[in-house]
């Protein structure tokens, strides 16, 4: 349904249907294409569509609204605890290994709690202070993570996060 159909969105609620599919892309005019967008994030937060598959059909990268729309989903993404995308097409890469790759103050974090944990007298603790913060087993195997999510996308491109 086009993104910018106020009513078809609010219909959409009460269809019997496995997926509602908002389009962003060809069914919206470019002028109302900003509206649209706040439009469907909107509808789509208020989780009212049950159990429902949402989908968002957004425009390709090639376009005027492409790389912003793609650069702003996975930000929203990543703001809603997504360590990653499935992306459609090789030209999604960079962007999205930018807007998911820890960032150096989180990688800095991330080494200095691993190493903290791998200190002699603090292999035995469950937990332990740093930065005057209490940080468990489970912060080190975050870190690990991080550092290792860090590592593999710095392996896959230029990335700035390991730099040292």
């Amino acid at each position: 349904m086009p993104g910018s159909h106020a009513r078809a969105i609010e219909k959409a609620k009460t269809l019997p249907a496995d997926a509602v599919i908002f389009d962003l892309e060809d069914a919206v005019a470019p002028e109302a294409k900003a509206e649209a967008r706040d439009a469907v994030c909107a509808a789509v937060k208020t989780g009212v569509y049950g159990r429902r598959e949402r989908v968002i059909r957004i425009n390709g990268l090639d376009t005027a609204w492409g790389e912003a729309g793609f650069r702003t989903e996975c930000i929203e993404g990543r703001d809603y605890g997504f360590d990653g995308k499935t992306l459609i097409h090789p030209s999604q890469i960079a962007v999205a290994n930018e807007v998911f790759a820890p960032s150096a103050e989180e990688v800095e974090s991330a080494r200095a709690i691993a190493a903290l944990f791998e200190q002699p007298e603090n292999l035995a603790k469950g937990a332990v202070s740093h930065n005057g913060r209490m940080v468990e087993r489970l912060h080190a195997q975050m870190a690990k993570r991080t550092l290792a999510l860090a590592e593999a996308i710095a392996a896959s491109s230029s990335s700035p996060a390991l730099s040292r």
